[in-house]
């Protein structure tokens, strides 16, 4: 089970850098090793009208799994970091290590689904509350139901927030996302792994 590795200068095959707002406010970032360091400006979100929020998505088609470990402090209402399942900008799951956001106040973990248009909140701070800088979070697809977990460390066991359904079709784009309405910020994403799905759950 291997990270996926960046050398700075090209991505790995199939990979994309997305950030919808480069020509007027594009977000710092860099690619080292297996490490992924985003300075998420302000006004980058998905929601509403806004789709401005950098991410780094690659295609996969059938099931899977993807995981990563994030830094991330957040301290303000929005901001957020973690992963993305994206089939078009009416439907796409967030996964996040978060402050605030629609239906929840304070840290935490979040999971948000648009499907169809329609936003829905499924897991905010307040259902998952935590001040942890560092957690793993991670989706597994099989068919077309999303399971979204989390953990604190990979020494923690893996915790089911819940099982998404969808109609997304067979091929999505999968990856990392980071979103911000308050002050810049600072998210690290590492060990990022994009896998077949496992044979059994992870708990």
């Amino acid at each position: 089970m291997q990270s996926v590795r960046f050398d700075g200068a090209t991505l790995p095959a199939g990979w994309l850098w997305v950030d919808p707002d480069a020509g007027f406010s594009p977000t710092p970032h860099e690619f080292k090793d297996a490490v992924i360091t985003i300075t998420i400006p302000t006004a980058k979100d998905l929601y509403g009208q806004n789709r401005t929020a950098p991410r780094l998505v690659k295609p996969i088609e059938g099931d899977f799994q993807i995981e990563t470990h994030v830094k991330f402090d957040p301290k303000m209402d929005y901001q957020g970091a973690g992963l993305l399942i994206y089939k078009d900008e009416d439907n796409y799951i967030r996964l996040e290590r978060s402050f605030g956001g629609v239906g929840g106040e304070g840290s935490g973990i979040r999971l948000d689904l648009r499907k169809g248009g329609e936003y829905t909140s499924l897991a905010t701070p307040v259902d998952i509350p935590t001040s942890l800088t560092e957690v793993d979070l991670k989706l597994i697809r099989r068919l077309n139901v999303f399971s979204a977990f989390w953990r604190s460390d990979e020494d923690g066991e893996w915790r089911l927030i819940e099982d998404v359904s969808t109609d997304y079709g067979d091929t999505v784009l999968a990856g990392v996302i980071g979103c911000n309405t308050a002050e810049p910020i600072k998210a690290v994403f590492s060990n990022i792994r994009l896998m077949p799905q496992p044979v059994t759950r992870p708990y």
